[in-house]
C-alpha cells in the first residue's frame, strides 16, 4: 500500500510541478509583453508638444535614434523592478526595434482624421448656420468666420453710376484688369531651390497633381476686344470644371482633410499662424509652386475665371442691363463710326462682366462673401445694386479653396502638408527633418525566463499614437 501511495504521489508531484512551471512560463510571456509595451508607452509619451499644439499631430522626434537606447533602458528598469518585487525572474537578452514616421502617408491620414472627426462637424455647422442666416434673413452676412484682410480695392465706373450709359462701357478697364491679372502678387517669399527639391513630396510616389497651367495661361491671355473672347472664357471654365479633375471617391476623408488644411494652415484672407514660412499655404497645397505669391495669383486667376463665367451667364440674360449695353454700344459705335453694333454690345457686356468679377475677387480676398448667382441687386456696377442684398448661395474665398482642394489627389495633399510642416518647423529648428519623426514603434525582443530551466521568450510588441 505504501509503495502504491509513493508512486501516486510521485505522479501527482510531477504533473503539479509541470503544471506550475507552464503557468509561470505563460505568466512570464504575458509579463514580458506588458513590460516591453510599458517601455514603448514611456518612450512615446515624450512627444513633440510644439507639433502637437500647432498641427494636432502626435510625433516623437528623434534625429539620432536615441529612443532605442532609452527604450532598452526602460525595459531593463521594468524587468529589474519585477525581479525584485515579483515571483518571476526575467532577463532581457536582445531587443530590435523598427519605427514608422510621419512621412508614412497612411499614418498621417489616420492622425488627421482622428484630430478632425469631432472638430470639423462643429465648424461646418457654424458655417452652414452663417450662410443660412444670410440667405433666409436677407441680411448682409459681412465677413465669413475667420480673420479677413480688408486691404483690397474695388472698381467703380468713373463718376457716380447713373443714366449716362457710356459709363457702362468698361472694355478698357476690363482689358487693364486682364493685363495685370498675373501681377496680383502679395508675397515675394520663395522656397530655396535645394530645399524645395528635398521636400517630402518631392521624394514620394504620389498620384499626378492637377495641372491648371494651360487653363490659367489661356484665360490670362484673353483679349476682351476679340470677337471670340466670350467663347474662350466659357471653354476655359468648362476645362476647369471638367469632372475628371475632381475626385469624389472618398468624400468623408477628403472633407476632413480639406477642413484640416483650411483650419490649420494659412490662406490669402485667413492667417492661422503668422510664424509660418509661407503666407499662402492652402494655395501651395493646391498648386505646389515654390514661389508663395505665384500660388496666390493662380488661385486668384481661377476664381476670376469662375466668377467671369457665372457673371457673363447672368449679364447676357438680364434684359435691363442688356438694354443699357445696347445704348452704350450705340454711343460707342457712333463715336468710332462702326456699323457692327451687335459685336460691340457683346464686347461691352463681357467687359462689364469681367469688371464685376474683379470686384467679386477683391471682396473675396477681404474675407467677404459673394453670391454664386448674381441678381440686379447684387450686381455692384449697376444702378439697382443694394449692399444689403445677399442673392443666393453666398460663397467665400474659403469655399473656392474647398472646390479646388477636391481636385488635388489625397496623397498629394498629405505629402504637401508634410512639406509645410517641414518648412515651418525648420525655421526654428534647422536640423529638423520629417524623416526623423517616429509615430509607431514595433519591437522584437527575447527575454530569458529563469524558471527550473532557463527558457527564452520571443515576442513582438507594437504601439503608436
Amino acid at each position: 500500500m505504501s509503495a502504491f501511495m509513493a508512486v501516486l504521489l510521485s505522479v501527482i508531484m510531477f504533473f503539479n510541478n509541470t503544471f506550475i512551471t507552464n503557468i509561470k512560463y505563460k505568466a512570464a510571456v504575458c509579463k514580458s509583453e506588458e513590460l516591453v509595451k510599458s517601455g514603448i508607452y514611456s518612450v512615446l509619451s515624450d512627444y513633440d508638444y510644439k507639433i502637437k499644439e500647432k498641427y494636432g499631430l502626435y510625433v516623437l522626434y528623434d534625429n539620432n535614434t536615441t529612443y532605442e537606447d532609452k527604450l532598452s533602458a526602460l525595459i531593463n528598469e521594468n524587468i529589474s523592478y519585477e525581479n525584485e518585487n515579483g515571483i518571476l525572474k526575467l532577463d532581457l537578452n536582445s531587443i530590435k526595434s523598427k519605427d514608422i514616421g510621419l512621412n508614412n502617408l497612411s499614418v498621417l491620414k489616420r492622425q488627421i482624421l482622428d484630430h478632425c472627426k469631432f472638430r470639423v462637424p462643429l465648424s461646418v455647422i457654424e458655417e452652414v448656420m452663417w450662410k443660412s442666416e444670410s440667405v433666409f434673413k436677407k441680411k448682409d452676412p459681412g465677413q465669413a468666420p475667420g480673420n479677413g484682410n480688408n486691404n483690397s480695392e474695388e472698381y467703380k465706373p468713373d463718376g457716380e453710376v447713373s443714366d449716362e450709359y457710356e459709363k457702362y462701357d468698361m472694355r478698357k478697364s476690363a482689358g487693364d484688369i486682364m493685363k495685370n491679372l498675373t501681377k496680383e502678387n502679395d508675397s515675394n517669399v520663395k522656397i530655396d531651390e535645394n530645399v524645395y527639391k528635398n521636400l517630402p513630396s518631392k521624394n514620394m510616389k504620389t498620384a499626378p497633381p492637377p495641372d491648371f497651367s494651360n487653363i490659367i495661361s489661356d484665360f490670362s491671355n484673353t483679349d476682351i476686344s476679340d470677337e471670340g473672347a466670350g467663347d474662350k472664357i466659357n471653354q476655359c471654365a468648362d476645362d476647369l470644371l471638367d469632372g475628371g479633375k475632381f475626385s469624389f471617391s472618398n468624400v468623408y476623408s477628403d472633407l476632413l482633410i480639406n477642413e484640416y488644411i483650411l483650419n490649420v494652415f494659412n490662406s490669402k484672407p485667413y492667417t492661422n499662424n503668422e510664424a509660418s514660412f509661407l503666407k499662402n499655404e492652402a494655395e501651395y497645397i493646391i498648386f505646389g509652386n515654390r514661389t508663395d505669391g505665384t500660388n496666390a495669383t493662380y488661385m486668384y486667376i481661377l476664381i476670376m475665371l469662375l466668377r467671369s463665367a457665372f457673371n457673363a451667364l447672368y449679364i447676357f440674360n438680364d434684359g435691363e442691363i442688356c438694354s443699357a449695353a445696347d445704348i452704350a454700344a450705340l454711343i460707342a459705335a457712333a463715336v468710332a463710326a462702326l456699323r457692327d453694333q451687335t459685336s460691340l454690345k457683346n464686347a461691352i457686356l463681357l467687359g462689364w462682366a469681367m469688371v464685376e468679377s474683379w470686384n467679386d475677387c477683391q471682396a473675396l480676398v477681404k474675407g467677404e462673401s459673394v453670391p454664386l448667382f448674381k441678381t440686379s441687386e447684387t450686381w455692384k456696377t449697376w444702378i439697382h445694386y443694394d449692399k444689403d442684398a445677399t442673392g443666393t448661395v453666398p460663397l467665400t474665398y474659403r469655399d473656392y479653396l474647398r472646390i479646388f482642394l477636391m481636385a488635388v489627389p489625397e496623397d498629394v495633399k498629405l505629402a504637401r502638408i508634410l512639406d509645410l510642416i517641414q518648412l515651418n518647423v525648420s525655421k526654428d529648428r534647422t536640423d529638423f527633418n520629417i524623416s526623423y519623426t517616429v509615430v509607431n514603434i514595433e519591437v522584437e525582443y527575447e527575454v530569458i525566463f529563469d524558471g527550473r530551466k532557463k527558457a527564452p521568450i520571443n515576442g513582438k510588441a507594437e504601439y503608436g499614437y
